[in-house]
C-alpha cells in the first residue's frame, strides 16, 4: 500500500483539524456537565489536539499505512480527580455517555514489583444520537483518548515527564530503587486518602444515624467540619452544601462558643422557616440558599448578630422580620 508523502499527510491533517477542535470542545462541555451531575469533585478537565509533527513522527515511528484511521489520539482529554474511588465513577460515565472503542489501564502493564506510571485510558466516538445536534454533526468518524487519573497520579507522571525517563534501562541505578520507592509512596498514598475519605464519610453517616435513631445527638461528638456538614445535611437536605459558606459559620460559631448541641437547635428551630427564608431573600427567583447560610441566619435571628460582622440593612430587615414571625408563631402554639 502507498504510503503518504509530506504534502498529503499535511493536507489531511488540516482538512481534518476544524473537526478535531470541535469534538474536543464539545466533549469536554459535555463530560464537565456529567462530572457535575454525579457529584465528582475534580481538579480539570483539559485536552490537547495532537500536533502536526507529533503525528508524523508516530505515523513514521508505527509505520501505519493507514495513519488517519490507525491514529487514535488526534483528540487527548485528561480528567484529574481527588480519589481512587472517583476514576471508577468516571469509567462508569464514560461507558454510559460514550460509543466505546477501547478501555485499558496502565497500571495492567507493571508487573507486581514495579511501579511507575498509572493511568485509566479510555478511547471513545460520540454516540449516533448526538449526532443530530447541529454541535456533534460531521464528528461521527472522530475518535477521542480520555485519561483518567487521580493528583496523586498525575503528579507522578509530570515528575516522570520531566525527568525524561521513558523506560527503567533508561534510568542511573543507582537513582532506580530510590525512584522506585517514591513511585510505590505515591500509590500507598493515595489508597490511604481514599481510605480517609471513606472513614469521613462513616462518620458522618453515624451522626446522621445517631440523629435519626436517637432524636438527638451523641454526646461524645465535637463540633468540626464534618460533623457540623452532617447535621446540615440531616436537617436541611433540599438545600444546596458550599463548603466555604460552611467554613464561615463554622468559624462563627465556634468564636461565639456555641456548643454543637446548640447547633443542632439552631437548624431544628430554622427548619421550618427554610422555605420563607429563601424566598424572601431570593424573591421570585430559582436560587437557594446554602445550607451555611440559613445557619447564619438561624443564628441571628435566635441568638444575637455577630459583633465581629457587618451587616447590610436588607439583612437586618429580614432578620428582625422572621424574630418578629417566630414571636407570633409561639403565641399561636406551634
Amino acid at each position: 500500500m502507498r504510503t503518504l508523502g509530506y504534502e498529503e499527510l499535511k493536507e489531511g491533517y488540516l482538512n481534518r483539524l476544524p473537526f478535531l477542535n470541535r469534538s474536543l470542545e464539545n466533549i469536554i462541555e459535555a463530560l464537565e456537565y456529567f462530572l457535575k451531575e454525579q457529584h465528582v469533585f475534580y481538579l480539570g478537565v483539559t485536552g490537547r489536539i495532537k500536533s502536526f509533527d507529533s503525528f508524523r513522527e508516530k505515523t513514521e515511528r508505527k509505520n501505519y499505512a493507514k495513519p488517519f484511521e490507525e491514529n487514535e489520539d488526534f483528540c487527548g482529554i485528561r480528567i484529574v480527580v481527588y480519589y481512587l474511588k472517583d476514576i471508577q465513577t468516571v469509567q462508569e460515565i464514560i461507558d454510559t455517555e460514550f460509543d466505546l472503542q477501547e478501555s485499558f489501564d496502565k497500571a495492567d502493564e507493571l508487573e507486581f514489583n514495579e511501579f511507575g506510571y498509572r493511568s485509566k485510558h479510555s478511547i471513545v466516538k460520540i454516540k449516533k444520537e448526538w449526532l443530530a445536534a447541529p454541535n456533534y454533526r460531521g464528528l461521527e468518524d472522530i475518535k477521542v483518548e480520555i485519561q483518567v487519573r487521580t493528583i496523586l497520579m498525575h503528579a507522578w507522571a509530570e515528575i516522570e515527564h520531566q525527568l525524561a525517563y521513558k523506560k527503567e534501562t533508561q534510568i542511573p541505578k543507582e537513582y532506580q530503587r530510590e525512584l522506585s520507592g517514591l513511585s510505590a509512596k505515591f500509590e500507598e498514598s493515595d489508597h490511604q486518602f481514599q481510605k480517609l475519605k471513606d472513614e469521613i464519610e462513616s462518620y458522618k453517616d453515624d451522626i446522621k444515624l445517631s440523629v435519626e435513631s436517637h432524636g438527638q445527638l451523641s454526646k461524645k461528638i465535637e463540633l468540626n467540619y464534618d460533623s457540623l456538614t452532617a447535621l446540615l445535611e440531616y436537617y436541611l437536605p433540599e438545600y444546596p452544601h458550599n463548603q466555604k459558606s460552611t467554613l464561615n459559620s463554622l468559624n462563627r460559631l465556634v468564636n461565639k462558643e456555641i456548643s454543637i448541641e446548640q447547633v443542632e437547635s439552631l437548624l431544628k428551630r430554622i427548619r421550618p422557616f427554610a422555605a420563607s427564608l429563601n424566598h424572601e431573600v431570593f424573591p421570585n427567583k430559582n436560587l437557594h440558599l446554602t445550607q451555611g447560610v440559613i445557619l447564619s441566619y438561624a443564628d441571628d435571628i435566635f441568638n444575637s448578630y455577630d459583633k465581629n460582622i457587618l451587616y447590610s440593612d436588607a439583612r437586618k430587615k429580614i432578620v428582625e422580620k422572621f424574630r418578629a414571625e417566630i414571636v407570633v408563631d409561639k403565641l399561636k402554639g406551634n
